[in-house]
C-alpha cells in the first residue's frame, strides 16, 4: 500500500527532473534510488518476517534470533535511511521548481534528517525512537507531497 504514493511521486519527479538541469536530475535520481531501496527494504523485512513465523519449533534458537534482528534491521533502519533519501531527493529536485510548497520541501527535510539520525541506533538503542518517526511521519509527509506534486502538474 504504501508503494502506491512512492512510485507515483517518484514518476512526477523523474519526468520533471529530465527536463531540468544537472543539480534537479541528481536529486530525481537519488529520490528514485531511496525509493527503490525503500521498497526493497520493506519486501525484505517481509520475507524474513514471513521465514520466522515459518520456523519449526525444533529450529535453533539462534536462527530465530539471527532472522528477527535481520528483519528489524532492514525493515526499521534500512528502510529509514532509504526513505531519507527518497525524502531528501525529493524535496531538493523539487525546492526551486515549486513543485512543492515550501512547508512540504521543509517537512521533507525534517523527515529525511531523521532518518539520516536513525543510524545511531547501531550505536545507542535509544535513538530507536526515530525509526516510528519516519515511518509514519514519512507516510503522511509522502501522501502530501504525491497529492501536491499531483495538483502541481499542468492541465493537459
Amino acid at each position: 500500500m504504501l508503494l502506491v504514493p512512492v512510485a507515483a511521486t517518484l514518476a512526477r519527479l523523474v519526468r520533471q527532473g529530465q527536463g531540468q538541469g544537472h543539480g534537479q536530475g541528481a536529486a530525481a535520481a537519488t529520490a528514485f534510488a531511496g525509493g527503490l531501496l525503500a521498497g526493497g527494504a520493506l519486501a525484505s523485512s517481509a520475507v524474513l518476517t514471513w521465514t520466522l513465523g515459518r520456523l519449526p519449533h525444533e529450529a535453533p534458537e539462534a536462527l530465530a534470533q539471527a532472522l528477527a534482528d535481520l528483519s528489524f534491521l532492514t525493515g526499521g533502519l534500512g528502510y529509514a535511511v532509504s526513505f531519507a533519501l527518497l525524502a531528501a531527493g525529493t524535496c531538493l529536485a523539487a525546492r526551486g521548481s515549486g513543485l512543492l510548497p515550501r512547508a512540504c520541501v521543509t517537512t521533507g527535510l525534517v523527515v529525511a534528517a531523521a532518518g539520516l539520525a536513525a543510524t545511531l541506533t547501531l550505536l545507542v538503542f535509544v535513538f530507536s525512537y526515530l525509526l516510528p518517526v519516519v515511518r509514519f511521519g514519512g507516510t503522511a509527509w509522502l501522501v502530501w507531497a504525491a497529492f501536491a506534486l499531483a495538483r502541481s502538474r499542468p492541465a493537459a
